[in-house]
């Protein structure tokens, strides 16, 4: 909306203009004093303007070290708003001017902002002990390197060495992994390494690595992640080799390297390095990979006790079937009965939507593996729930169609009785679709609707659930 002007109105720049300059500083110190955003804003707007002798020389840093100075922490004493994060009006002003000045191709102001950015707001943050620093915007951390990333792509080689110079002097302060400003740098690092095509990154990492005491610690693997990361953009992936079978305890690195031995078939040497973790601790990532090597061997007792172990608490099809896989026709016979009688006085249950009825997960898929239909018709009539028939009637439905009728309907009914509610209407009509898909079950269907409609009268919501989608 255009904003009509009288001629007669007055403009604040008409004021502005008759104003003396000692009026117009009073003014803008007095609003400073009490607006510490508008005090921020000020030294950024008119930093450059302050002359550059020696005596009298206010540079980016500072200036930004006195405004987080004032930075009042203690509002934030106690600070549990997980909702909120904590703004630093200071840095959101300076990184936004570093961004004007990216996009005006003032790279060198550029940098000086960002430099001083890094630095004294990484000293101001490893001298503060509160809980808000866990709730810092993240643009205090991050949006420096990623001004920076974005200027090296315009700076000549000498002015990146210049940086990677700057960097590779910053990146082993204290301060900086208070912080956690560490992986920034060596990601800036790492592009400005690869640009210039020196082993400045590498040299940095070796440094970083020797003030690193546990060798298996969340440190260690970022910093080698990097590593791995700077060797594959360079196109040298045996020295990412290299880099995983020098750090084996590392979990995943051990796990990467026994991988690549059981492709190459040397699996003693991989037994032996799994063996070494298993010993430590019981991990069932190291027992698969175990596992494959047995198949591998075709070690068939090895194969059943390791496939028997993912199995023993409860049914998984994958190794369920590897496991029958170690016995011959007749032994399984015996055997699926002996771990159908296992499962049953294990006890593992699972309720069903309705949560009070419940059946053993184990028991039913063995059954249903086995093609045991009969017996998991036996087994739902004992256990009868809503999920249980809409996950397994297709197994015996076609062959035992009026049986399953006469179950499914029962269990429906009772679903019915005791449910009420949009998304139980919808589970009645999903149950009446499928009872129709079995034969003779359309006319089921249309007698178990009719009465419906005597027992439910009342419930419009359920007819029009399950007519509208049987229209459908």
């Amino acid at each position: 909306m255009t904003k009509n002007k009288n001629s007669k109105d007055i403009e604040l720049k008409d004021l502005l203009n008759k104003a003396t300059q000692k009026e117009l500083v009073n003014f803008i110190l007095q609003h400073t004093y009490y607006d510490k955003w508008f005090e921020d804003k000020a030294y950024v707007e008119f930093a450059k303007k302050v002359k550059s002798d020696k005596k009298n020389i206010k540079t980016y840093s500072q200036i930004l070290r006195k405004s987080l100075n004032d930075f009042d922490v203690s509002e934030y004493d106690d600070y549990y708003d997980y909702d909120e994060s904590v703004e630093i009006d200071a840095m959101d002003l300076w990184l936004n001017k570093a961004d004007n000045y990216l996009k005006q191709a003032n790279l060198s102001e550029t940098i000086l902002i960002c430099k001083a950015c890094l630095e004294e707001f990484a000293e101001w943050y490893s001298k503060q002990d509160g809980e808000f620093i866990h709730y810092i915007e993240p643009y205090c951390f991050h949006k420096p390197f990623k001004i920076l990333e974005e200027t090296v792509q315009k700076l000549s080689e000498k002015d990146i060495q210049d940086l990677l110079n700057y960097c590779k002097s910053e990146i082993l302060k204290p301060k900086y992994k208070s912080a956690d400003l560490v992986n920034d740098f060596n990601n800036l690092i790492k592009k400005m390494s690869i640009l210039l095509k020196t082993d400045d990154f590498l040299e940095i990492h070796n440094k970083l690595w020797q003030e690193i005491k546990d060798k298996s610690s969340y440190e260690a693997k970022s910093l080698l992640d990097k590593k791995i990361e700077y060797l594959s953009q360079i196109q040298q992936p045996e020295k990412i080799w290299d880099v995983i079978k020098e750090n084996l305890q590392i979990d995943s690195y051990r796990e990467k390297w026994v991988k690549r031995l059981i492709k190459e078939r040397n699996l003693s040497e991989a037994k032996k390095l799994i063996n070494e973790v298993i010993r430590k601790e019981n991990n069932g990532e190291w027992e698969v990979l175990k596992l494959q090597i047995a198949e591998e061997e075709k070690d068939t007792p090895e194969i059943r006790k390791l496939s028997y172990k993912f199995i023993k608490k409860r049914f998984e099809r994958e190794y369920y079937l590897l496991y029958k896989s170690t016995f011959s026709e007749e032994e399984w016979k015996k055997e699926v009965e002996k771990l159908i009688v296992h499962y049953e006085n294990a006890k593992i249950s699972y309720l069903d939507s309705l949560k009070n009825i419940s059946y053993n997960y184990s028991v039913v898929n063995v059954l249903k593996t086995e093609d045991f239909k009969e017996r998991l018709i036996d087994y739902i009539e004992k256990h009868p729930s809503y999920d249980i028939i809409m996950n397994y009637y297709h197994v015996f439905a076609k062959d035992f169609p009026e049986k399953t009728l006469i179950l499914f309907r029962q269990i429906v009914d009772k679903y019915t009785d005791n449910n009420t509610g949009e998304e139980s209407y919808k589970n009645v009509a999903s149950a009446l679709k499928s009872i129709a898909s079995i034969k003779g079950g359309k006319s089921v269907v249309d007698d178990m609707i009719k009465q419906f409609k005597i027992r439910h009268k009342r419930r419009w919501l359920m007819f029009e659930v399950i007519l509208g989608n049987r229209r459908a």
